[in-house]
């Protein structure tokens, strides 16, 4: 005999659909796509580059609509660094980064760095993106992939040494 009504959920499939729900506001990483940059401040503000996926429904079917996240804005930009050394390099609207999203707030930790609080109860959300440089998506023609690969890639790591490289050459300090 079964207690369940047409059209009504179970309790297993609306903790599931909570927890699907839940997930969906869970970031950890995106790419995006630099929409303004900020040297004073070393932040950007960043179009994330996949869409989130919406279920809209109604009486008689299900559809699915694709919808751009907001643009984030006073991202930190992650630089390498360290032994008293930092690695800067040029920064253009339309250029990729990955984002990584941090497990709670940064807000207190950007502004004053050190150990703090969080500050704010969220968890994993879109405003504690860090911007961090990634190589470009396949979107290139062959030949100009081919070519940029083998001109970034990083050939010999000195452990002693900082190694510079761009298009036009390489350099060891």
């Amino acid at each position: 005999m079964s207690d369940n009504h047409s059209g009504l959920a179970t309790l297993a499939q609306n903790i599931k659909l909570g927890i699907d729900n839940r997930l969906k506001e869970l970031h950890t990483a995106l790419p995006g796509i630099i929409q303004s940059f900020d040297p004073e401040l070393q932040t950007v503000s960043v179009q994330p580059a996949i869409k989130r996926i919406f279920k809209s429904i109604s009486e008689d079917s299900q559809e699915l609509i694709a919808m751009e996240l907001p643009i984030l804005i006073n991202v930190p930009i992650l630089y390498p660094r360290g032994g008293g050394f930092s690695l800067t390099f040029p920064i253009s609207v339309g250029d990729e980064c990955l984002l990584l999203f941090s497990e709670r707030s940064i807000d207190r930790w950007h502004i004053f760095g050190g150990t703090n609080e969080p500050g704010a109860k969220r968890f994993h959300s879109l405003s504690d993106g860090i911007s961090c440089w990634t190589q470009k998506n396949q979107n290139v023609p062959f030949f100009y992939f081919f070519y940029w690969y083998f001109l970034t890639k990083i050939s010999k790591l000195s452990g002693s040494s900082r190694d510079f490289e761009s298009k036009i050459g390489r350099a060891h300090v």
